[in-house]
């Protein structure tokens, strides 16, 4: 979807920045940020020879989970797993998580494995680095697990500009394959444009 509208010339390229950044700011989501696991020497991935934690990491980053809002983040969540662990084992009474796929082999049936994952909330990306320290300083105990980036926006925002006459046409093109998070970065976009006109009139006014 592409929205197209004008804005003083000269200011263009910078208010199409703060707008792109602003919007993918804007989506607060969940995504794990740290797991362990017990004994990664008798797991396995579908397909691989051997367990392959980037792989596997990167599988877990991208699945989209929903936790209740009454939920203090970070959140640790504890699971206990043997055979094969399917992302829909992950679900649990404050856990929702979309799709259906399978995600780590035990050995053996009777080889019980327990994952450590810790979730939190946030907007934009953050580097493993800074959930680590995040974390950190929240005096959470990382020993032994694999630290994570993350991407808590659901939405891919474009910017460019047009210069006209005497103004300059701003397009910001939203891509998403989630509708809902669509319509909230449509909404803040609806607000970001009305504030600025706002302080626009104020200013030609003062």
């Amino acid at each position: 979807m592409i929205l197209d509208f004008n804005v003083d010339k000269n200011t263009g390229l910078g208010f199409s920045n703060l707008i792109r950044q602003m919007l993918i700011e804007s989506s607060m989501k969940v995504k794990p940020i740290a797991f362990k696991l017990s004994d990664g020497s008798t797991l396995y991935k579908p397909g691989k020879a051997v367990l392959d934690m980037v792989s596997f990491s990167s599988d877990l980053a991208d699945l989209n989970f929903e936790i209740d809002p009454n939920v203090n983040f970070p959140f640790v969540q504890e699971y206990t797993f043997r055979g094969v662990l399917n992302s829909q084992n992950l679900n649990t009474p404050d856990i929702k998580v979309e799709g259906n796929k399978d995600l780590l082999h035990t050995v053996g049936e009777q080889n019980t494995v327990n994952l450590t994952i810790v979730f939190d909330r946030n907007s934009g990306f953050k580097s493993s680095d800074y959930n680590s320290k995040r974390l950190e300083s929240l005096n959470i105990n990382l020993k032994g697990f694999q630290r994570m980036s993350a991407r808590y926006c659901d939405v891919t925002v474009s910017a460019s500009t047009k210069e006209d006459l005497d103004s300059e046409k701003v397009s910001i093109n939203i891509e998403s394959k989630s509708s809902t998070a669509k319509q909230k970065t449509l909404d803040a976009l609806d607000s970001i444009i009305d504030k600025y006109m706002e302080i626009r009139e104020n200013l030609k006014n003062s």
